[in-house]
C-alpha cells in the first residue's frame, strides 16, 4: 500500500494517469478501513449520464476490502488508462477484473460496504 500512496503524492488521487480513475482512492479507503471492514462485502454505484448501476455480490462474485487495499498496484491502474476491459482481459488475474468491474475507469463510482455482519439472506 506504501506503493500506492506515493503515488498519489505525485499525482492526482482521482486522475492518477490522467484519466478519472476512483480506484485509487478506493484502494488507499480500503487499507484505512480493512480492519474495521473485516469480510464484509464491497458494493459500488456507478454514475453514468442517464442512470447509475449497481455493483454487488448478489450480481458479481462478492468483492471484499482486502481484495481492493492489496491488489490494486500502479500497473493495473496504468493499464485502466490505456485500454478497455476486453483489451486487458489477458493480463488480468480474476481479482484485478473483479475490481475493474466494480469500479470501471473514467466513472464516477460509489462505494459501499455492509453495515452488519450478518450472512446474505439465500432462498432456498
Amino acid at each position: 500500500m506504501l506503493e500506492l500512496k506515493s503515488l498519489t503524492e505525485e499525482q492526482d488521487a482521482l486522475k492518477p494517469f490522467g484519466q478519472l480513475d476512483v480506484l485509487l482512492l478506493y484502494a488507499i479507503v480500503s487499507s484505512e478501513l480493512e480492519r474495521f471492514l473485516g469480510d464484509r462485502e464491497i458494493a459500488s454505484k456507478v454514475w453514468l449520464k442517464q442512470r447509475t448501476l449497481l455493483n454487488r455480490g448478489s450480481q458479481l462474485p462478492p468483492l471484499r476490502v482486502e481484495e481492493i487495499a492489496g491488489k490494486v498496484t500502479p500497473d493495473l491502474l496504468r493499464a485502466r488508462a490505456k485500454m478497455g476491459l476486453a483489451e486487458a482481459r489477458g493480463t488480468l488475474n480474476d481479482v484485478a477484473e473483479k475490481i475493474w468491474r466494480y469500479f470501471p475507469p473514467r466513472k464516477l463510482c460509489d462505494y459501499f460496504y455492509a453495515t452488519n455482519k450478518k450472512a446474505r439472506c439465500r432462498n432456498a
